[in-house]
């Protein structure tokens, strides 16, 4: 029987490897027909329930998904993996208490899994359990001392509750930690506009020192573009970020997106995250064209970028994680960003370098006259 169960399992997990491929792909449907395929094969195995159940997620159904994870949870309720999964699934479908339950439970089977003592401090941020939360973040860091992700998801716990000096050590603590760690250099630096004891002159050298590093290293800027000038045809606009799902620019800016005069603009979406959220599809479904580019490097994005002749590429993350700004350094042309729903006081590492770039009159604009050529449109924002 247990030479049949290991056979059975080594076939589903041949499988679940070919629905991986598929996955890393983007092709969520075919890699569910594969997960389902191990199914069929080992109807009581785990961890092709808990694949099926990504895939779904990655095609939006997610009562199927929940369903799913939760089957793998019957299948195997020792596994505290299965748990981790179903309890990541509810938290993102904003069942708390649930999820709350679920990631308790692979904890205490599983006590040295810091994924779940992570994602528990974000459900317990999220129920204002302040001292809960950071409970959790210190047990992570105490799992994995070393771990980079779990003292950037701190540092910026640390950044909501206002403690910014703790903020900024424990983000660069992350990166000597890992210095490889994507976009932290940029988080510090969001870090830094919340900092009282550093004066705008400071901030903004950090930002102008980034800034050059980053442009110093992209490519030359390009001299030909494929875009034809044509008064006659759609303006291609399009938009980038990482955070097209349960975040302030993914609600900001559909009602953007529907309300672009199809006549005049033809728009373009580049999402730069690999996590199936259920925001995302109704972005996707307002816009004309969506790609997914988490998997791209950055010559692979500016590659389809000018494929589609984008006329106008607007950045939506600035230095937020999941950021595309060394995309950006590339020097877009006409490459217009930062609306003035984004949250940074120095918005871009680089301004100097790109063309414009859109602020509320908000903003604390006295140092930047210094340094950039302004104007005021229609007396509400202040444009560079």
């Amino acid at each position: 029987m247990g030479r049949w169960l290991s056979v059975t399992q080594s076939a589903a997990d041949r499988c679940i490897a070919l629905g991986h491929a598929l996955e890393d792909d983007g092709d969520f449907a075919g890699a569910l027909a594969r997960y389902r395929e191990a199914i069929g094969v080992a109807p009581d195995y785990a961890p092709a329930y808990m694949n099926a159940g990504n895939a779904l997620g990655g095609l939006g159904r997610w009562d199927e998904a929940l369903e799913a994870q939760r089957k793998a949870v019957e299948c195997a309720p020792e596994y505290a993996r299965a748990h981790f999964n179903l309890g990541a699934f509810l938290f993102n479908r904003g069942r708390l208490a649930e999820a709350t339950a679920e990631l308790l439970e692979a904890s205490r089977l599983q006590p040295d899994m810091t994924e779940a003592p992570l994602l528990l401090a974000d459900v317990y941020e999220m129920l204002e359990r302040s001292e809960d939360a950071e409970r959790q973040y210190r047990q992570a860091l105490l799992l994995a001392p070393d771990h980079a992700g779990a003292m950037v998801n701190f540092g910026w716990f640390c950044v909501r509750q206002g403690r910014m000096e703790e903020a900024s050590q424990w983000l660069q603590r992350a990166k000597i930690a890992d210095p490889d760690v994507s976009g932290l250099d940029g988080q510090i630096l969001f870090a830094l506009n919340f900092r009282a004891d550093l004066s705008p002159e400071q901030i903004a050298t950090e930002h102008f020192r980034l800034g050059k590093a980053t442009g110093g290293s992209a490519t030359s800027p390009f001299s030909f573009w494929p875009n034809t000038i044509d008064p006659a045809r759609r303006i291609h606009v399009g938009y980038v970020s990482g955070d097209f799902g349960p975040h302030p620019v993914a609600f900001f800016l559909r009602p953007i997106l529907e309300h672009h005069d199809r006549s005049q603009f033809e728009v373009f979406g580049y999402s730069n995250s690999s996590q199936p959220n259920s925001i995302e599809p109704t972005l996707r479904e307002r816009s004309d064209h969506w790609q997914m580019i988490a998997q791209l490097d950055d010559a692979q994005v500016v590659d389809r970028i000018r494929r589609d002749r984008i006329d106008i590429l607007v950045d939506l993350s600035g230095h937020t994680s999941r950021n595309r700004l060394s995309v950006f350094a590339r020097q877009f042309r006409n490459a217009g960003r930062n609306f003035p729903f984004q949250r940074l006081k120095v918005e871009t590492a680089f301004s100097r370098d790109h063309d414009v770039c859109v602020l509320n009159q908000f903003f604390q604009l006295n140092f930047f006259r210094h340094h950039f050529k302004t104007r005021t449109d229609h007396g509400a924002a202040e444009c560079h």
